[in-house]
């Protein structure tokens, strides 16, 4: 698929180099929750690279494990939608794809406080038992290059990945929209937010909120059934 300057396709394995640089220069340490997290903490250097790892090791697993999506400019790799696939606990293996891209001991309370707060918002949503599908697909992470921004592509990339979903019947796709900016790419693509979770419900053990300053305080739980389109 092409878009302006862009063509959009399905990842290969020679496309991790670029995408490992295109994560942690436009989404590791610039996605709303993880941002602040690592702001709160006052990660140093050698935790910064710690989280770099640990994230680097999900994008290796994901790549693995998923059909992704890339935006292709003349420069190279500029956008990417890395896709998980989990089952429902019910049917088959019941496999949990966003539990399986993380440790189980990561060494960064960073990372564990983060997984903690997307495991949470996973189980809110309760997509399995809301939908009754046997299968769903998550839109993990959409990132694009901050000198490629703008343009359309995170709607293009979102609306590859629900086409993609249709084609495989897989019946619904969602994602975790943390930024305006996202979400709305999101809604352009024609998903719609069923679930608005407020952040600042999540606090410390002094009854702080966490996530207190955050530039937007509302996650979008956002999802689009393939099964009419």
């Amino acid at each position: 698929m092409e878009t302006g300057d862009y063509t959009i396709r399905t990842t290969s394995p020679s496309d991790l180099p670029q995408v490992l640089d295109l994560m942690r220069e436009n989404f590791y340490f610039e996605e709303n929750m993880c941002k602040l997290l690592c702001e709160r903490s006052k990660i140093t250097d050698d935790e910064r690279g710690i989280i770099t790892e640990i994230s680097d090791g999900s994008v290796r697993a994901i790549l693995q494990g998923s059909t992704c999506f890339v935006a292709v400019h003349s420069s190279g790799i500029v956008g990417a939608n890395l896709t998980l696939l989990s089952e429902n606990p019910g049917c088959g293996e019941g496999k949990d794809a966003l539990a399986g891209i993380f440790p189980s001991n990561p060494h960064s309370p960073v990372i564990e406080e983060y997984h903690k707060y997307l495991m949470d918002i996973n189980d809110r949503a309760n997509l399995f038992n809301r939908y009754q599908v046997k299968n769903l697909m998550e839109f993990y992470a959409v990132a694009v290059d901050k000198n490629h921004r703008r343009k359309g592509i995170a709607q293009e990339l979102i609306s590859r990945g629900i086409s993609w979903a249709r084609d495989q019947a897989i019946p619904l796709v969602f994602g975790v929209f943390t930024s305006p900016f996202s979400m709305k790419s999101a809604q352009r693509a024609g998903m719609t937010s069923i679930l608005d979770i407020d952040l600042l419900e999540y606090k410390d053990h002094l009854g702080e909120p966490i996530f207190q300053g955050i530039p937007a305080n509302i996650v979008n739980v956002m999802v689009r059934e393939t099964k009419n389109l």
